[in-house]
């Protein structure tokens, strides 16, 4: 059945986080929003997808959704920065990989095993930030790239856009330049749209500006409709800070006054900041003329924690979102009841973040009363709310007449910490504590509870006496080949990346970023190194 556009109810963002500090940095990572402008990481903010292939790393994915509906296509850069040793070394347009890495899915939960496929000319030393589109014509995919030609070890040109047709993301035709600008004005990071409103094709690209074309035919003849940095938003919108274009369709209940909107989203990679918001009810309108275009301000938009580069953008249905959430983002509940007793209804539920659970009842045998459950509550019927972790809830049951017995629960910490938490619980026999976290003073490092319990955090669960558990703590120890380096920030910003780094001596540390909050700017570091 197709889809309609009032089918669709939600977005699924797909980017790499692009600091290339680890390995993990260049791979696949989703986050989701029912607006469009604000998102929540998935999958506890770890890579749904890693690319064991080709470089071992990917970047730019781009997520299509098959003409027949029936089957999803993500294309993504075959490239590690991280493991060719950073941008200086990377050589990544003169050595880097003709492949596209390509996953299919029918779900966006079960993907299949990614594939390498050579998409760039014979003489390429890239093939970056792939999209793809299709052709109603001729009932075939057209895909786009960034590449560059290599002659005796060197780019002989600057990078252009080359495109290459496919049927099914296995057979591509031979690949043919597509955008090319000028002689030392390379173009990057094309990203293609059909508005139907006024029947044009619009593609953006990074050429220095951040370009806007307009043509009838993907193959036709395109016209310069506008750059962002001409429409007058403010700040410097030229490819000098912004790369990484993204063109997408809101979905119709999020349109601005109910005239269809189009997002054109950029990744500040200049600043390190992720991606900035631009929105529009009128691709065509080049001047902002008539106030069309708008750049989002901080407070209105959120795209969580994770740093996001050059990503996409899926609709999607309620069905397709309720199914990636449950799997990325949900919590198990667990239900059992101790002895003297059942539980009534769903006993095992997941539960989608933020989410409430379906409503159980704790149900005492012939002869019993219930008396609570562990975590406190009293009433036998319980509904858990914004739900935000896994969880397991043991009903208490008793005979009845039986009186309650109490014991006590005392954590201690030894030299070198701190107990959070309550320290001293007086608890119902049976019952669980509240959670402790053993935290170590500054120096310091959590080595284990006197039980033998190797976790900061413990919930002690149906207990049946008291004790007192000590939380041991140790002096961390720097090895003598080894430095520890600290990165602070003063007013007016934060830290990107890990602040406290332990390095062996004459190595080279993780990358951190100096990020200015609103209304400040980066000035340098106390060393004097200008570069954020």
């Amino acid at each position: 059945e197709e889809l309609k556009e009032d089918d669709f109810t939600a977005y699924l963002f797909g980017s790499f986080t692009g600091t290339e500090g680890s390995r993990t940095d260049e791979q696949i990572y989703f986050a989701t929003s029912k607006d469009g402008y604000y998102y929540t990481d998935l999958n506890d903010k770890k890579p749904v997808l890693e690319s064991p292939i080709g470089e071992n790393g990917v970047r730019d994915p781009y997520i299509l959704r098959s003409a027949e509906g029936d089957k999803f296509f993500m294309i993504a850069t075959d490239l590690s920065i991280y493991y060719r040793g950073g941008w200086g070394n990377a050589s990544a347009t003169t050595t880097g990989s003709r492949d596209l890495i390509v996953w299919e899915s029918t779900d966006l939960v079960n993907w299949s095993e990614p594939r390498a496929v050579a998409v760039g000319p014979l003489d390429a030393g890239c093939a970056w930030a792939p999209e793809a589109i299709y052709n109603e014509k001729t009932g075939e995919y057209v895909v786009y790239y960034a590449t560059a030609h290599v002659i005796d070890g060197k780019t002989d040109q600057d990078l252009r856009i080359f495109s290459t047709t496919t049927r099914d993301f296995v057979s591509f035709t031979e690949p043919q330049e597509y955008i090319w600008r000028a002689k030392n004005r390379s173009i990057i990071d094309t990203t293609m749209i059909w508005n139907a409103e006024d029947g044009y094709y619009y593609r953006a690209s990074a050429d220095g500006q951040i370009t806007l074309e307009r043509s009838k035919d993907i193959f036709g003849e395109w016209e310069k409709a506008t750059t962002l940095n001409d429409l007058g938003l403010g700040g410097d919108m030229t490819g000098g800070k912004l790369e990484g274009p993204e063109l997408f369709k809101f979905n119709k209940k999020d349109w601005v006054d109910g005239k269809p909107t189009y997002g054109l989203y950029t990744d500040q990679y200049a600043e390190g900041r992720g991606y900035l918001p631009v929105i529009t009810t009128d691709l065509s309108d080049a001047t902002n003329a008539n106030k069309s275009w708008k750049k989002l301000s901080s407070n209105e938009y959120s795209f969580d924690t994770l740093k996001k580069r050059h990503g996409t953008i899926l609709n999607l249905t309620q069905e397709e979102y309720d199914r990636v959430m449950k799997a990325y983002h949900s919590a198990d509940l667990t239900y059992e009841a101790g002895e003297g007793g059942t539980i009534q209804g769903e006993t095992s539920q997941n539960v989608i973040i933020g989410g409430d659970a379906k409503t159980v009842t704790a149900v005492p045998n012939e002869g019993y009363e219930f008396v609570k459950w562990d975590d406190g509550l009293t009433t036998a019927a319980r509904t858990d709310k914004n739900v935000k972790a896994d969880k397991t809830y043991t009903a208490i049951f008793q005979k009845k007449g039986t009186p309650v017995e109490k014991v006590t629960i005392t954590y201690k910490a030894a030299e070198g910490g701190k107990i959070e938490g309550k320290a001293s619980q007086p608890i119902d026999k049976g019952s669980s504590t509240e959670t402790v976290t053993a935290v170590p003073d500054e120096g310091y490092e959590f080595v284990k509870w006197d039980d033998g319990l190797t976790t900061a955090s413990r919930t002690d669960k149906n207990v049946t006496e008291s004790k007192t558990y000590t939380a041991i703590f140790q002096k961390k120890e720097v090895p003598v080949d080894k430095v520890t380096l600290t990165y602070e920030a003063g007013e007016g910003g934060t830290i990107q990346g890990e602040t406290s780094q332990i390095v062996t001596i004459g190595g080279d540390a993780k990358t951190v970023t100096a990020v200015p909050n609103e209304d400040y700017e980066f000035v340098k570091w106390n060393d004097g190194l200008t570069t954020a």
